[in-house]
């Protein structure tokens, strides 16, 4: 039978990068039950009590031919998601989401389509197609508040805009969102089996962006626009503080401040420097700095 909810035998692990990624599983059997099913197809609905006694032939008959139908879709149904499972397991990512939404499409209401949706999503972010994966498990979120594969959802909706920042000089949007759903994780699935590896996550986009300020805030210092420079490597120190840009944008605005001969702002920050990251060779350039600045 296919049970409600995603979290079962068929559970599937893929490394990406140097994390990894969870798969929300189906269960063994393929078979729907019949409530799996629209109730205008559900057989046991369709089927007359047998306890009464139908003497009307006409009635045994359209009674028969209706059980009939429902056994026919059953067994469809069946068929496509059969189908849908044999391009999943073949890695046929593509073909895989096509037939996943055309189950969802054909059985709206099936207690199966909401595990079509998610496993289509997925498919679309094996394969690469990042923004119509971020979509579709988008909506699955909306529409499955409470489902048991809601985490999921938003979790892989953080590693989807999380494929596309790897780059130290991409758009930080992507970064931001990714950030976004991460927290949405943390916040209201606290305990949920993707929490962990969600703060993993946001403190490495969180090192990243601070790399993206220092680079242009290095840029701004050798064009010797030094307040430009200075903004970046403060805002590195004051929004990015627990990632490892930290050090140097402390180094960085010391340069600015010395060549700008602004003494007030440079030996305070010198003294949070030699605080918190005095083993670090930044502190040790530092230092040098401050006998120049005497």
């Amino acid at each position: 039978m296919i049970k409600n909810g995603l979290a079962g035998e068929l559970a599937l692990l893929a490394l990406i990068g140097s994390s990894m990624l969870f798969l929300p599983s189906c269960s063994r059997g393929l078979r729907p039950k019949s409530q799996d099913l629209p109730s205008t197809i559900a057989v046991a609905a369709e089927v007359p009590n047998q306890s009464k006694t139908h003497n009307n032939a006409a009635e045994k008959k359209t009674a028969a031919s209706r059980t009939g139908e429902g056994q026919k879709e059953t067994t469809e149904a069946e068929k496509l998601y059969n189908e849908c499972l044999g391009e999943w397991r073949k890695k046929n990512f593509k073909a895989a989401a096509k037939k996943f939404s055309k189950f969802q499409d054909k059985y709206p209401f099936s207690q199966c389509a909401a595990r079509a949706g998610i496993m289509g999503a997925y498919c679309k972010y094996r394969s690469h197609q990042y923004d119509d994966a971020i979509d579709e498990f988008t909506i699955f979120a909306k529409l499955h508040p409470f489902h048991d594969d809601t985490p999921y959802a938003y979790y892989m909706i953080g590693l989807s805009h999380y494929e596309r920042i790897q780059i130290v000089d991409r758009d930080q949007k992507s970064a931001a969102e990714a950030i976004k759903a991460f927290q949405t994780v943390l916040e209201r699935f606290p305990n949920c089996d993707y929490a962990k590896d969600a703060t993993f996550k946001i403190d490495f986009i969180k090192d990243h962006m601070a790399a993206k300020e220092m680079q242009v805030g290095r840029f701004y210092q050798q064009e010797k626009s030094w307040i430009a420079a200075i903004d970046r490597f403060k805002n590195v120190v004051t929004t990015y503080q627990t990632t490892e840009q930290t050090p140097e944008a402390l180094f960085r605005l010391m340069e600015c401040y010395m060549v700008l001969n602004m003494r007030d702002e440079f030996f305070p920050i010198w003294s949070i420097l030699k605080l918190n990251h005095a083993k670090t060779p930044w502190c040790a350039r530092a230092a040098g700095l401050v006998e120049k600045f005497k």
